[in-house]
């Protein structure tokens, strides 16, 4: 019913390691208080399973897939996105049916969210944490360009009071074990290969 009644409705769908998401999930969790900053990512997944529910892609995708023709979707990895930004934004335009010789990425670099920056953001927001109660800095601090707010940052981790939180390892979510990771291989090796299979596409790279 749903489908009859958004025949062209289209849906772009991306997906990054599901491991690294996962991640990054209890990384989330805990920069917005849902979780103590020492929660380990194995007690993370541990009480809070729907974080590993999510990145099982294909269980959700064949949820969908009962409603709506999957020539309804666009399937994207976010290596894609990253690798080749030009290449897959021609896609989504094909897709989306707009004009695809628009160039969004003109060879200037692409911006883009990294794993290994969540332990210095965490750090960052509990550092300016206290700045951010005074009356409209954040909206100040909003209208600056991202450079100077990085070089405002950079001067508060010099000072002897702020610079004590980069310091503080007790405030930096903990690595994932290398043991968790060998089990998570495992537990997404069947949903990666009937995605793969799904996708026509090697997802090897997603078993490492």
């Amino acid at each position: 019913r749903i489908a009859q009644t958004l025949p062209n409705v289209k849906f772009i769908y991306i997906m990054r390691h599901p491991i690294e998401r996962t991640y990054s999930h209890h990384v989330h969790e805990i920069r917005t208080g849902q979780n103590k900053p020492r929660t380990t990512f194995e007690e993370g997944i541990k009480y809070h399973s729907y974080m590993l529910d999510v990145s099982n892609y294909i269980q959700q995708i064949e949820q969908y897939l009962k409603i709506f023709p999957k020539d309804s979707f666009l399937f994207l990895l976010m290596e894609d996105l990253i690798q080749k930004p030009s290449d897959t934004l021609r896609e989504i335009f094909k897709f989306l049916e707009v004009d695809e010789t628009i160039d969004l990425v003109d060879r200037r670099s692409v911006a883009k969210n990294q794993a290994r920056d969540h332990a210095e953001g965490f750090v960052r927001s509990k550092m300016t944490a206290p700045l951010k109660k005074i009356p409209a800095f954040s909206h100040a601090v909003g209208l600056l360009p991202q450079e100077w707010r990085d070089f405002a940052y950079q001067v508060l981790k010099a000072l002897p009071y702020y610079g004590k939180w980069g310091k503080n390892q007790s405030y930096l979510p903990p690595p994932m074990l290398p043991e968790t990771r060998q089990m998570l291989i495992e537990k997404f090796r069947e949903p990666n290969q009937k995605l793969a299979e799904l996708l026509n596409r090697d997802l090897s790279h997603w078993s490492k």
